[in-house]
């Protein structure tokens, strides 16, 4: 592991911001979901489909920055208590273990 170089927060942020960019699964969740909300006598539809965004982006803010928060206590509880810190590894392992062991039990397959 050596010499790792920490990635500067600006760096971290434009790989972010490009990869939410490219991301082609948000734009057609928009292209899907928006027009549902859309209404002719409430104003103007880029006005509208711009306040759903909005409502959406600050709703992900608050969703992921508290998944952020107690994911990052955790981890340093998990860190600080020896034994403790091989958890989250398993925890990982039975996120993964539970959906495969479905598919080898599922009849319908």
């Amino acid at each position: 592991m050596g010499n790792v170089t920490p990635l500067s927060r600006r760096r971290i942020f434009a790989e972010g911001l490009l990869t939410n960019i490219l991301n082609p699964k948000m734009a057609i969740f928009v292209l899907a979901l928006f027009p549902q909300f859309y209404e002719p006598d409430a104003g103007p539809m880029v006005l509208q489909f711009f306040i759903l965004a909005m409502i959406i982006n600050v709703f992900g803010l608050i969703a992921n920055g508290a998944v952020i928060l107690v994911t990052d206590k955790l981890g340093v509880s998990f860190m600080r208590q020896g034994r403790m810190s091989a958890i989250p590894q398993y925890l990982l392992g039975a996120v993964f273990a539970g959906p495969a062991a479905r598919l080898i039990f599922d009849n319908n397959a």
